[in-house]
């Protein structure tokens, strides 16, 4: 997985098996790149996923408030963590649909539990990226010649490993075609 997970792949997810959606269907789409625990002020969170207390989303104009605090801080979804007993407010249902931001109700006894498993979830990718690099440097670290670079970098990346001159001429590995020396923007 190299993307950040949507809203919905969030929600099929056992994490938030007993979440349910109480507004914003037209926002599940959105990725999440992490999670971010609300305590009292919501500064910018770019796509992050909000997690707050049942305390902070009653009575009902506290959750109205905070779907708009949420929707503008940038937020891709907000989540009360409530516990069993808690029944959630629905007179922040239209505004929550109007703004398209996802309102999900999870009901948990370890809200500090979930926000750490959920931010380990969103995080994968980057944690698989991170390992991959590690890994590459560890094995590349004791490398000296370019034969033995390319065969140490081909194990780890999976991929074809060429070093090339800055016009594209192979050095040690395969051609490489020019065209694909270009950074992709």
């Amino acid at each position: 997985m190299t993307a950040a997970p949507s809203v919905a792949e969030l929600l099929a997810d056992p994490l938030l098996g007993s979440a349910r959606t109480l507004a914003g269907h037209a926002g599940l789409g959105r990725p999440v790149r992490d999670v971010t625990a609300y305590r009292g002020v919501l500064a910018p969170v770019d796509g992050h996923l909000v997690l707050c207390a049942a305390a902070d989303a009653t009575p009902a104009y506290r959750l109205d408030a905070l779907v708009r605090r949420a929707q503008e801080a940038g937020a891709a979804a907000l989540c009360v963590t409530a516990d069993g007993t808690a029944r959630p407010p629905l007179s922040a249902v239209r505004l929550a649909d109007r703004l398209r931001i996802p309102v999900l109700w999870a009901a948990t006894d370890d809200p500090f539990g979930l926000a750490l498993d959920l931010t380990l979830r969103v995080r994968a990718p980057e944690v698989a990226r991170a390992r991959t690099v590690e890994n590459l440097l560890r094995r590349l670290a004791t490398r000296t010649e370019g034969p033995e670079l390319i065969a140490a970098a081909r194990t780890v990346l999976a991929a074809d490993v060429s070093l090339v001159t800055p016009d594209g001429g192979a050095i040690v590995g395969d051609p490489v075609v020019p065209d694909a020396l270009r950074p992709r923007l």
